[in-house]
Parts: structure tokens; C-alpha cells; sequence
């Protein structure tokens, strides 16, 4: 049986939970200093959309489908 990921409300819709960050720190393009890595699960339901937004570092998705 695996662990519920108890997901919380994403402010641009959603929801999502932090599963990892990395201790290492950069400094991004703008100046800022972030985590050299975080690790998210995000979810919608099936009538939600998510919209294409710009972000200073890279991103990776992936779609897992499925019913529940």
C-alpha cells in the first residue's frame, strides 16, 4: 500500500506537494538564489486545465493518467 501524498491547494489551481529540495543553492538568471532542485507532484481533476507560464529554470513533466 503506498503513503496518500496528501496534496494542498495550488494558488494558480490545483493541488501539489513537495516531496523534495535540494540543499544546494544557485543563483538563477535574474539574480535570485533558489534550490538547485525541487521535486513536485501536481494534480488536476479531469475539468481542470493548467496553463503555460514562463520560469527562470528548467522544468520536467511528467503525465501519469488515471482514474480515482
Amino acid at each position: 500500500m503506498t503513503k496518500p501524498l496528501e496534496l494542498i491547494e495550488h494558488p494558480e489551481g490545483g493541488r501539489y506537494q513537495e516531496v523534495f529540495r535540494s540543499k544546494i543553492s544557485v543563483t538563477a538568471s535574474d539574480s535570485s538564489v533558489k534550490s538547485a532542485l525541487t521535486h513536485i507532484y501536481f494534480s488536476l481533476n479531469q475539468d481542470e486545465k493548467s496553463r503555460f507560464h514562463r520560469v527562470i529554470g528548467d522544468e520536467v513533466w511528467n503525465l501519469y493518467k488515471g482514474t480515482g
